[in-house]
């Protein structure tokens, strides 16, 4: 009986022993891993529901050893605070290599080949700061994500812009900040000369949008045919004012692209006052507008003048105005640029060894025509010489033959 109960009981031990091998079993290949697809860098650069892809681009005259610890500094607010956002700095060099290969006529991609003209002006541009104002319209409409300036800082992380409503930014396809938004100011002539009653416009030192949105088509459209008509002047792009550099690639460009835009997507006239003493972000046909303290901190806590203030929203980007562009483009005609006196004593001996090079050219085509005038004659003369011997020659054999 104690036999029977023992062989009972290692019957039933092997049993459950077998019944939780197959339950482990079971479990295993339900939940193991399986082989995940490989994903492309666009994938991993945006999330569910994003409509602005995680790329931040910033340009430079140099690579970004180059830049000093201000730059370096900034730079980390932004790369510290969207660690998932790709990161990526073009040099002049880098940045000229990219337009060649992307608005060019042999681009696969129709689109940019429509705008391959873009490319050509951006090419034939030899101001600086119309160059890169006019990249990172190419840039943002090319490639999508947020374009900002090295004289900025990232405050918030960037899906926190909109504040508490933070759907705005999810739902947004473009992102962009009022920079100034009050009434003029004793100096304004000297950069808004058409404004007289209110101030208002868009900042681009930063701003964001998905890749081939049609505002930065718009943007650049607008743009390029300022630059077009700018590089036919006589002086092209060599004596640009700095009311004209507001104009042609600046804000007052960018905001009157906007404006139309806006108006185009809503078959009605759209003034600025619909964007007017904002106090709370904005989304109109997918284009988010942030009120001035977001990114125009400076501007909003102006002493001087009645303007938009914003004082219930913090602001997300500082930007500190180093404009180093200002000092070399005059405000008006009669000033003197920053390192006018240097430019003009470079002028002066470039001129004049250009004039002693051309005086020296001047004397070696005069030289070569005396020579060649010189050969002529000599030639006549040769000439006029074998004719006086042939005849001497005729007359005297007629007076050996006695003729």
């Amino acid at each position: 009986m104690l036999l029977g109960s023992s062989s009972l009981y290692r019957l039933l031990l092997l049993l459950t022993i077998g019944y939780i091998t197959y339950l482990h079993l079971s479990f295993t290949k339900i939940t193991s891993p399986q082989p995940v697809p490989a994903q492309d860098e666009s994938s991993k650069l945006s999330t569910p529901g994003a409509r602005i892809p995680q790329k931040i681009w910033q340009t430079s005259p140099s690579t970004i050893p180059a830049l000093n610890a201000s730059h370096a500094s900034r730079i980390q607010t932004w790369t510290s605070l969207n660690p998932s956002w790709r990161y990526e700095c073009l040099s002049d060099q880098a940045a000229e290599s990219w337009v060649r290969s992307t608005f060019t006529a042999t681009s696969p991609e129709p689109d940019l080949v429509s705008l391959s003209w873009l490319g050509d002006i951006y090419l034939s541009l030899t101001d600086r700061i119309l160059r890169a104002d006019f990249l990172r319209y190419l840039l943002v409409y090319a490639e999508g994500g947020v374009y900002t300036d090295l004289d900025t800082s990232c405050l918030v992380p960037i899906k926190q812009w909109a504040g508490v409503n933070a759907t705005l930014m999810e739902q947004a396809e473009v992102v962009i900040g009022v920079e100034a938004d009050r009434k003029p100011v004793e100096n304004d002539w000297r950069l808004y000369q058409d404004y007289r009653d209110w101030i208002w416009g868009v900042e681009n030192w930063t701003f964001g949008a998905k890749a081939r949105h049609p505002l930065f088509k718009a943007v650049l459209e607008n743009v390029g045919k300022k630059l077009q008509d700018l590089l036919k002047s006589p002086e092209g792009d060599k004596a640009v004012l700095y009311h004209e550099v507001i104009a042609t690639t600046g804000p007052r460009a960018f905001s009157e692209a906007f404006l139309e835009y806006i108006s185009s997507t809503q078959e009605k006239q759209i003034s600025y006052k619909e964007f007017s003493m904002l106090e709370q972000p904005k989304l109109v046909g997918g284009v988010l507008v942030l009120p001035i303290r977001a990114m125009s901190v400076m501007e909003a806590d102006r002493a001087d003048g009645e303007g938009a203030r914003s004082l219930g929203l913090e602001p997300v980007v500082r930007h500190w105005s180093e404009g180093s562009w200002k000092g070399s483009h005059i405000a008006v005609l009669g000033d003197k640029p920053d390192g006018w006196k240097e430019r003009e004593e470079k002028l002066s001996t470039e001129e004049a060894k250009a004039k002693k090079e051309r005086k020296a050219e001047k004397k070696i085509v005069k030289k070569e025509k005396a020579e060649r005038r010189k050969e002529k004659k000599d030639r006549r003369e040769k000439k006029m010489d074998k004719k006086m011997d042939k005849k001497m020659a005729k007359q005297l054999k007629a007076v050996m033959r006695g003729e």
